[in-house]
């Protein structure tokens, strides 16, 4: 895995929508990127978006936005190396329904895309929706007797026969789960410039689930999306939607 990622940089996005917000911008989006290829340092960031909207869009064109937080990532993980720039961003993106797909394209995926052109560097995007409310399960059978069914195994991997034909989507299990059914996640591919295959994408997905230093398991999103969701959350609700001093961007003070 450090092999495979080393130059990629992976970034969680979230919205919080609700909680104890003293402000008129409405909901907080959280950002966060990983800086080396253990995935143990981390570059946390939050910013407004117009309230109950899932696209994260600023509520005025002088707020931050995707664009320059991402920006600032680059800058950071710049920073972390040694002056050497990220080949490959891979951005996974949580939410987002069918309907919105569009519509990321349009202003995240191409705040992304900004971002990089602005940074002047090489670096291909892959950028990754995110859907963890489904209603899709899978089971593993027993060909001696069919009767017999039983959560998949952590790690399942679903990307063919069963999945859309519009765009490249996979459904991928990576918790253990003790009692009931276990529920996959869907990853739905909106824009890739790089040279990935989907099986790298999907090891990345797998491995990144590993890394969630809140919980001794996997959990059932890359562990970028659960850091950037619990990020959003603390500062929607204990922070009042006010971004973290600049010296605690590089650590992981919302756990």
């Amino acid at each position: 895995y450090q092999r495979r990622v080393h130059g990629t940089m992976f970034v969680g996005l979230d919205i919080h929508h609700g909680g104890d917000l003293e402000h008129k911008g409405g909901s907080v989006a959280g950002c966060v990127a990983s800086l080396d290829r253990e995935g143990t340092k981390y570059y946390s960031r939050t910013f407004y978006v117009k309230s109950g909207q899932q696209v994260m869009v600023p509520p005025s064109d002088n707020m931050p936005g995707v664009k320059q937080i991402v920006g600032d990532a680059i800058k950071a993980f710049q920073d972390a190396n040694k002056g050497t720039s990220p080949k490959f961003l891979v951005v996974f993106r949580d939410g987002g329904s069918e309907g919105e797909l569009q519509q990321l394209d349009a202003t995240e995926v191409a705040d992304c895309r900004a971002a990089i052109d602005q940074s002047g560097i090489q670096c291909q995007l892959t950028f990754i929706v995110v859907l963890k409310k489904i209603r899709t399960r899978y089971f593993n059978v027993n060909p001696q007797n069919t009767r017999e069914v039983a959560n998949p195994y952590p790690g399942m991997v679903v990307d063919r026969h069963i999945v859309s034909h519009k765009l490249p989507e996979f459904y991928v299990c990576c918790q253990h789960v003790n009692q009931g059914s276990a529920t996959p996640t869907k990853y739905q591919v909106i824009h890739d410039s790089s040279q990935l295959t989907s099986d790298q994408i999907q090891m990345y997905v797998y491995c990144q689930a590993h890394l969630y230093f809140n919980w001794n398991g996997t959990v059932r999103t890359p562990a970028v999306v659960k850091y950037a969701s619990t990020l959003a959350k603390v500062t929607g609700v204990v922070l009042r939607g006010s971004d973290a001093n600049p010296r605690l961007h590089r650590l992981l003070h919302y756990l």
